[in-house]
């Protein structure tokens, strides 16, 4: 007997992408943006300190790019295994 499994984030009616749909989405999404933040702070905090000891900002941004793509990469990995199938869609269908 298949189970039917509960989806943590559903597409969008309009346009593309997803959106919380259930308790688990909105602690993945709130999660995603509170380390957002804090990682711009951290990052923010830490480069200042580069220049002064003779290291090098671009560096810094390579590794804060960096780390903001695999947290986003995160984010979507889970969006595409927890959520439906993304589609383009311009409303509902009648």
């Amino acid at each position: 007997m298949k189970t039917k499994r509960k989806l943590w984030f559903r597409k969008k009616s309009y346009g593309w992408g997803w959106h919380p749909a259930s308790w688990q989405g909105w602690l993945v999404t709130i999660l995603y943006v509170v380390l957002f933040v804090v990682s711009g702070v951290l990052f923010g905090a830490v480069t200042p300190s580069a220049v002064n000891g003779g290291g090098s900002t671009v560096a810094g941004f390579i590794l804060f790019f960096s780390w903001m793509a695999l947290l986003t990469a995160s984010l979507l990995a889970i969006c595409y295994r927890h959520g439906e199938t993304p589609e383009w869609r311009w409303g509902s269908k009648k």
